[in-house]
């Protein structure tokens, strides 16, 4: 029995499907990084994950660039029952679409940012979150700011624990959303917080809860999924 996809992992496969269709050929992972606005360590990994569990195959070419013995240049194509799986899915809402762009334009700016360039960039999230009227995009950018600033003070054992255990959100017998309320109410509290991050935090805290309260189950289990992949990307 093949491992079961995340639900960003299937959206991953079904985009890559409609792209290897419309190129007509076997695709670089480059090229899937570009078209995807993600990055290419995590077009490349996400790749080979569908290929180790049966989505997809892989293709090695001699590099024309070099002549002699070499690097192989790798490209991927879905396999019979990758294609079937995709078909088999759901077709995404408005609704849906609306989510997947933000969440990769999130994922894909982080991982193109050094570490210096977080506080900056949480900063310019954070001043445009109250205008947000989605609970489900609201959550998931708060949520990235709580991980950015849980990353910038991992060096505190009891901040690895707590993003160790987010690591894991959301999977069986681990710890749920709601744990996100704490550690709100923590860094509001917490003397290494920015000031104005730490002000920002205790503000939204009833709002946090009550847009966490508007989430059907399975929008939780979107932003359960998202955060593993984003503490992924900030802890590499």
């Amino acid at each position: 029995m093949k491992k079961k996809l995340t639900y960003r992992q299937q959206q991953f496969l079904r985009k890559f499907v409609e792209l290897y269709h419309s190129m007509g050929q076997p695709v670089h992972y480059a090229t899937v990084a570009e078209r995807m606005g993600v990055g290419n360590v995590t077009s490349y990994e996400m790749l080979r994950l569908l290929e180790d569990r049966g989505y997809l195959l892989a293709e090695y070419h001699p590099n024309p660039e070099q002549h002699g013995p070499g690097r192989s240049v790798v490209t991927f194509y879905p396999t019979e029952f990758g294609e079937k799986f995709v078909n088999d899915l759901p077709l995404l809402t408005e609704k849906d679409e609306e989510w997947e762009v933000t969440r990769d334009q999130l994922l894909g700016e982080l991982e193109k940012i050094k570490p210096e360039g977080y506080e900056n960039w949480m900063s310019q999230l954070l001043s445009h979150l109250p205008e947000e009227v989605s609970p489900l995009t609201y959550t998931m950018k708060l949520v990235t700011t709580i991980i950015i600033t849980l990353v910038s003070i991992k060096d505190v054992p009891a901040v690895r624990t707590v993003l160790e255990k987010l690591s894991r959100i959301g999977l069986p017998h681990e710890i749920s959303l709601n744990v996100f309320s704490g550690i709100t109410m923590f860094l509001s509290i917490w003397d290494r917080t920015n000031r104005w991050s730490a002000a920002f935090f205790s503000s939204q805290m009833n709002r946090f809860e009550n847009a966490v309260s508007q989430l059907s189950e399975d929008s939780k289990k979107k932003i359960c999924d998202y955060t593993r992949d984003l503490i992924r990307i900030l802890t590499i």
